[in-house]
């Protein structure tokens, strides 16, 4: 018989090669350009569209929460430490310049009291860098004091407001807060810190919860008074951020969320693509592309290859299921068989018990015989022995005078309980063998009946599980080889369906003549 196969396989590749040639012009367009006529796809197309899966990649990446790097209390200490020594060079400063000023003074004097004090303090805290300095400190220092009052008052206001997350407000480029954030603690900036930490001990918190340095500093103002507002911003000068963007750590979350998000779009074989003058946007002519990469020689003839291998195994297949099958069957021969021969055995075995009993029951209509046969030679012997005393005593016995003066009764009556005794014996000591030899029968015949019935029990059910489960493996194995050879003619069917629009798209082109 000729195969046919080789000659399937060489028709696809020359159709679709010759379709790839002219398909070619097709599709050869770009974005901005006007199709010249309607394309249709000839396969099925999966095609990516760039901008719809850049929108949806940047929703959903905006949607992820930016982490932070959160340090309040290294933060706390560094506002703590600079305000400290702020307040200590202030106080240094006003003392030496109050010194100066007022050097004729002695120490007896109140400064304060004097009118040019106040004149004094405005000038000192114009000139002060950190901070004004308001008319009770001044005081206070003037007299000795150290102020701690105040410095308390003021440090526990600068504390306050660091415990809210504090931003800063600019934001690393490319990097967009979304509803929510997660804040990471860090014990310093240079902490290792990976993703998968940030995810485990992170804390997520709105956007609402955070807070810029600006607006920061804007709410510290509104806890002085309306005439202290220079001192309140030169204090809020001492806030610094306590959560920066860990901008690396927010892209590799992204990037994890997105990088397997796309849009796809799916062309069945014979849609259309375009229609005659339409402009080519991004989305078809990523269609086009893909359709020119399918349509390309070289990758249909892999296409084909893929395909002959795809159907050489699905072959290799078959057969494997067939042998399986046939391997089915020759075990559930086997096992047909090997029930045979344990049916004969057990047939053999049951005979074998049958002969026990019969053998038994042989034995026990001898004992009756034997029995019926040792009372009759009884009687015998006692008749014989009476005969011959009743004929001694006529004649006259040989025996010594008081035994043959006896009466022949006596004698009968003196030997009678013996003769008894030696038959009772010897009856007993009979039967007792002949019990033993009986009992030791029926044993072994339990024996042999015990180990048939077991035998068959064991055999039975495995042997109905193995012919069950043959049966079972050769239905399926004959299901799969239906279904093996209906999917190669269905794949026979597609190929030679597609072939055929193929040619007519060819010759509706006038691309490729083929003899009629």
């Amino acid at each position: 018989m000729v195969n046919i196969r080789p000659c399937i396989w060489l028709t696809c590749i020359v159709a679709l090669a010759s379709f790839a040639v002219s398909a070619k012009d097709l599709v050869a367009y770009h974005v901005g350009d006007t199709a010249e006529d309607d394309i249709t796809t000839p396969v099925a197309l999966d095609v990516i569209d760039p901008t719809a899966t850049a929108a949806r990649q940047a929703a959903v990446a905006a949607a992820m929460p930016v982490i932070f790097r959160s340090y309040p209390q290294q933060a706390s200490n560094v506002v703590t430490a600079a305000f400290l020594s702020a307040f200590d060079a202030t106080r240094s400063n006003f003392l030496a310049a109050l010194g100066e000023d007022f050097l004729q003074l002695t120490s007896n004097n109140d400064v304060t009291a004097l009118p040019v004090f106040e004149n004094f303090t405005a000038a000192f805290s114009h000139q002060s860098k950190f901070f004004p300095i308001p008319d009770d400190l001044a005081a206070d220092w003037a007299r000795g004091g150290t102020g701690l009052e105040t410095q308390t008052r003021w440090l526990d206001a600068l504390l306050r407001m660091m415990h809210r997350p504090i931003r800063p407000d600019a934001l690393p480029v490319g990097v967009d807060l979304g509803e929510t954030s997660r804040l990471v603690p860090v014990n310093n900036l240079n902490a290792v810190v990976t993703l998968a930490s940030a995810e485990r001990d992170g804390k997520l918190v709105t956007q609402g919860d955070l807070t810029t340095l600006s607006q920061a500093r804007l709410l510290f103002h509104q806890e002085f008074p309306h005439n202290q507002q220079s001192l309140a911003r030169a204090l809020a000068a001492f806030l610094k951020p306590n959560c920066t963007v860990d901008a690396n750590l927010t892209r590799q979350a992204r990037d994890n969320a997105v990088r397997q998000l796309v849009v796809a779009n799916h062309y069945d074989a014979g849609q259309l693509l375009v229609r005659r003058g339409e402009v080519i946007d991004a989305k078809i002519e990523a269609a086009l592309d893909q359709l020119r990469e399918k349509t390309t020689p070289g990758l249909l003839a892999q296409q084909v290859a893929a395909e002959r291998e795809l159907a050489e195994r699905e072959q290799a297949a078959a057969q494997q299921a067939r042998d399986d099958a046939q391997r089915g069957q020759a075990a559930a021969q086997q096992a047909r068989d090997d029930a045979q021969r344990e049916h004969a055995q057990a047939v053999e075995m049951r005979e074998q018990v049958l002969n026990a009993q019969v053998q038994a029951s042989n034995i026990r209509e001898r004992n009756r015989w034997l029995v019926a046969a040792l009372a009759t030679v009884s009687a015998a012997a006692l008749l014989g022995l009476w005969r011959l005393a009743v004929q001694r005593g006529r004649r006259g016995s040989l025996l010594p005078v008081p035994v043959a003066a006896r009466h022949p009764q006596s004698m009968q009556a003196e030997l009678a309980p013996h003769l008894v005794q030696v038959l009772k014996e010897t009856v007993v000591q009979e039967l007792a063998a002949q019990r033993r030899e009986l009992l030791r029968a029926q044993e072994e015949a339990a024996v042999e009946i015990a180990a048939i019935v077991h035998r068959l029990d064991a055999m039975h059910a495995p042997m109905q599980e193995r012919l069950r489960a043959y049966e079972a493996r050769i239905q399926e194995l004959e299901k799969e080889l239906s279904a093996l050879n209906e999917e190669n003619r269905e794949l026979l069917k597609l190929k030679i369906d597609m072939i055929r629009r193929q040619l007519e798209v060819e010759r509706v082109h006038n691309r490729v003549k083929f003899p009629n």
